[in-house]
């Protein structure tokens, strides 16, 4: 809710987006909803045919999920260090908001969102997005939810339970952070 008030308020006043700090609390904000919406409807977008699962959705709104989660919660700590980096950038080096956007910040703006979109849109494309052993959202995992972990109580992880290229996915994910 705060962040929604925070994106109303800067697209709504004359100034708008017209300094760093305001673009960078906007995306900071941008990131936050779609990650709280995102985990709001994971529950229900999980596929119907899970046991223990409040879903009444199917894989394609599993993965649709996942991707939202994905970009959100990949960007709310990226903008969050974006933040801090202005702020260093402007007390410790006096560096002016125009120096700024013109040596860092479209650059971080374009990274942060082409990297949140590639690696959610990766992820689909391999088709990584599994419902977790929670039910409680999809991100990238095992077939069945929670073989990795209780085995004895979901089963043996499948042949090739985590498809190919999730680890790698995982690793440049990580990485990043």
């Amino acid at each position: 809710l705060a962040s929604m008030v925070m994106i109303v308020s800067i697209a709504s006043t004359e100034k708008s987006l017209t300094t760093p700090f305001r673009r960078i609390i906007f995306g900071l904000s941008v990131a936050d909803v779609i990650q709280s919406f995102a985990l709001i409807i994971s529950p229900f977008m999980m596929p119907s045919d899970l046991d223990y699962s409040w879903g009444i959705g199917s894989d394609q709104t599993c993965q649709t999920a996942a991707f939202l989660l994905n970009i959100g919660a990949l960007n709310a700590p990226r903008y969050t260090f974006f933040l801090c980096f202005y702020y260093l950038c402007k007390l410790k080096y006096r560096m002016t908001n125009e120096s700024f956007s013109a040596r860092f910040e479209w650059k971080l703006h374009g990274l942060f969102i082409l990297f949140g979109l590639a690696t959610a849109i990766w992820c689909v494309a391999l088709n990584l997005f599994k419902p977790m052993f929670s039910r409680a959202y999809c991100q990238i995992g095992y077939v069945p939810p929670g073989c990795q972990y209780f085995p004895e109580v979901v089963g043996e992880c499948e042949n090739n339970a985590k498809p190919k290229g999730a680890d790698m996915v995982e690793n440049v994910i990580f990485i990043s952070m």
